[in-house]
């Protein structure tokens, strides 16, 4: 029988090679773990015997481009004045490339700053770290499809990318099906043919906000980064899924114009906005994974059918709220309601709103683990 794989893209920080089944997320399981934990609550779905998970990972990219971090930092302090949604920041940013040059060895609080936060601009910023990475990520992309297709033609894909993965995935898709990735005895390889994804699903959408194309037109219009059922569509169906608590997704979030799809394929794009708290890890991949709402649409995007009917959803909501009782966050969700993370409109208050979540979930992860043990 025909294997249906799953490319797992990740976001910022530091991800080893095979990161879907050994890195352990806010719950204390991998993203493969957790994924078949919420598999398996819905007897229809089968078991996930002819599903394969894939790592798809960049530090290795990130690492030697940046094994000259000061010359990486130079190059952010120049180009960063000159992207619009910076030039406001300079001072602060600035700041940044100065704090970054000296946490080095520093405790995991500041390396945070080195491992994710100057990640996330680099590849923003610097045409160079968005090139590679768009090239190491395709490359491995297309060689496991044309080896699985290869060995059984029947087989068939979908990806996930979570947080500066989402960007990571956007741009790479669109290299795969138009002007190719550069292989490393220099010819160009594209996805051949009427290929195409079953499902997209991005996670803390950051594709539009690490976009360096601010208008709509260019972005959704003129692109074949959308999904449906002409041949113009790189997937069946699209699923963004954010979080109304992180930051990640809510500045400059992926929202499409009305005539970017034609009326016959609306149905093919599933946008989710959670906003129920089971972790102070509000960034956590499993964290979104955890709520039916992002992960009864996920897995009937994968199946390419509703598995999961309508009644069975609304049971599995009431389930898990129920679990995740609304009092047991209530002063977090006080204190992040107040941050108003949806209203950032430059690159520093979207950063700045990054960390501000970040202490407060330091502030109350004690308390919330007096309630729930190991989950927080």
């Amino acid at each position: 029988m025909a294997k249906h794989h799953l490319l797992c893209v990740h976001g910022v920080g530091q991800h080893a090679n095979d990161w879907v089944t050994t890195e352990e997320q806010d719950d204390g399981l991998t993203l493969k773990d957790g994924f078949e934990a919420c598999w398996k609550q819905y007897s229809v779905l089968g078991n996930t015997d002819d599903l394969v998970f894939h790592s798809i990972h960049y530090d290795d990219a990130i690492v030697r481009i940046l094994n000259n971090w000061e010359n990486m930092l130079g190059q952010f302090s120049m180009l960063a004045p000159r992207t619009p949604l910076m030039k406001s920041g300079a001072d602060f940013f600035n700041e940044l490339h100065e704090k970054a040059l000296t946490t080095k060895g520093e405790d995991s609080r500041k390396q945070f700053l080195r491992t994710h936060v100057m990640d996330l601009l680099f590849f923003y910023t610097i045409p160079s770290v968005t090139d590679a990475v768009i090239t190491y990520v395709g490359r491995q992309c297309l060689d496991i499809i044309n080896q699985e297709l290869d060995q059984n033609g029947d087989a068939t894909f979908s990806v996930l990318g979570h947080s500066l993965g989402t960007s990571v995935v956007e741009k790479t898709l669109k290299a795969m099906f138009n002007e190719g990735i550069e292989q490393q005895h220099g010819s160009i390889d594209t996805l051949k043919g009427d290929f195409k994804f079953q499902s997209v699903s991005l996670i803390a959408n950051a594709s539009f906000t690490l976009a360096r194309a601010d208008d709509e037109e260019s972005f959704y219009i003129n692109s074949n980064f959308k999904p449906g059922g002409d041949s113009g569509a790189i997937c069946q169906t699209l699923l963004n899924l954010n979080h109304k608590f992180d930051p990640v997704g809510q500045f400059r979030p992926f929202h499409p114009p009305t005539q970017w799809l034609h009326p016959d394929d609306g149905h093919c794009y599933v946008p989710v906005e959670l906003s129920r708290l089971s972790s102070t890890q509000i960034h956590s991949i499993n964290h979104y994974l955890r709520d039916p709402r992002a992960h009864i649409p996920f897995f009937n995007s994968i199946k390419g059918y509703t598995a999961i009917d309508k009644e069975a959803f609304n049971n599995a909501k009431q389930q898990f709220d129920a679990q995740t009782p609304l009092a047991q966050f209530k002063s977090m969700t006080t204190a992040l309601e107040k941050l108003r993370v949806n209203e950032a409109s430059t690159m520093k208050e979207f950063v700045q709103s990054i960390t501000a979540v970040l202490e407060i979930a330091r502030n109350y992860k004690r308390e919330i683990h007096g309630l729930l043990g190991d989950l927080s």
